[in-house]
């Protein structure tokens, strides 16, 4: 009976065992399956991000326009007043247009980040309507670096670029000069086009000069006038067509 027993015993064992074993095979072969579709499908995820950012990495070529904000500053000097300039505020806003051509190339290290790189030229027209100043053109060349975040369709940028300007006055003379620039903006991409609305400030060293505008303040005839030309700021809407 003892011996029966034990029989059954070892017996039973051997069969929970066995069938444990085909179990755990059965479990580790479903894990293993598993693991093979998530990882394959983590791949495809991968792909598919990759691809994305790929496509979004493309050659960028633009035109914008928009207008411009310049505040002229004047100082004026008498007779009997030589050394420290006539009280009251002289200065005044200018406003004028301001348009222009870029291209470069968008680069997105991810999928809602990225940096543009591009080159561009701007061309700025001012007018005082005074002897003073009377007419102003700039032309400006910026290389310009914006770091975009994309949300969707939408994007929003920021950046900083060096810029080179051609100044070119009516009464006041003529200067070249090197600087820098502030971008910010948002844009809203639409396939290959994209609709951008920029805000533009350059800095660099105003432009300070004798004007032989003289008139007569507070009764004194002026025997000298020093102007001087604030940073602009700019406000562009433009489209750009990205290859």
């Amino acid at each position: 009976m003892s011996q029966y027993f034990n029989t059954a015993c070892i017996y039973t064992l051997q069969h929970i065992k066995y069938i444990f074993a085909k179990r755990l095979h059965y479990i580790l072969s479903v894990y293993m399956c598993l693991c093979m579709i998530a990882y394959a499908a983590d791949e495809t995820l991968d792909l598919a991000e990759k691809s994305k950012e790929a496509n979004q990495n493309r050659i960028v070529v633009g035109l914008y326009g928009g207008g411009s904000i310049m505040e002229l500053s004047s100082e004026y000097y008498s007779a009997s007043n030589p050394y420290d300039d006539l009280p009251g505020n002289y200065d005044k806003n200018m406003f004028g247009v301001s348009y222009g051509v870029k291209t470069g190339y968008d680069m997105y290290f991810l999928t809602q980040h990225g940096v543009r790189l591009y080159l561009d030229y701007m061309h700025s027209y001012f007018s005082s309507k005074e002897r003073r100043l009377g007419t102003l053109s700039m032309h400006t060349i910026g290389l310009n670096a914006d770091y975009r975040f994309v949300i969707k369709d939408f994007s929003i940028f920021a950046g900083v670029g060096l810029v080179y300007n051609i100044i070119n006055t009516q009464y006041l003379g003529n200067t070249d000069t090197f600087g820098g620039s502030l971008n910010v903006g948002v844009a809203y991409m639409l396939a290959f086009l994209e609709f951008e609305f920029r805000m533009r400030y350059l800095a660099y060293d105003a432009l300070k000069r004798d004007s032989n505008y003289l008139p007569i303040i507070m009764g004194e005839q002026t025997t000298k006038h020093i102007v001087e030309l604030d940073n602009p700021v700019s406000f562009h809407f433009g489209i750009n067509f990205r290859f």
